[in-house]
């Protein structure tokens, strides 16, 4: 239904936001440098066609490394937010 790039947008906003709602359900003094770092991520990927799908390849390595980061220091575990069934809905 969309152009591949645009899937790509919305399966990066739907990523974004589930972090955001695991980030508010654990989120302390603690962590909280770890969780603008995790944030942020999101700014780096910028462009068009492949200059973006680069862009969110390499973001994606990086995202692994800095949400172990933030849970190693993270309270509790936090609830399991599934990126993936709110890109369905968004999507649909």
């Amino acid at each position: 239904r969309y152009l591949p790039e645009r899937r790509l947008e919305r399966e990066l906003v739907a990523r974004f936001e589930a972090d955001v709602d695991m980030i508010v359900a654990v989120l302390t003094a603690r962590n909280l440098d770890r969780a603008v770092a995790l944030v942020r991520l999101s700014e780096s990927i910028k462009g068009f066609g492949p200059v973006k799908e680069a862009a969110a390849r390499a973001a994606a390595s990086r995202h692994s490394r800095l949400l172990a980061d933030f849970l190693a220091v993270s309270p509790r575990t936090p609830m399991t937010v599934d990126y993936r069934k709110r890109r369905a809905a968004v999507v649909a």
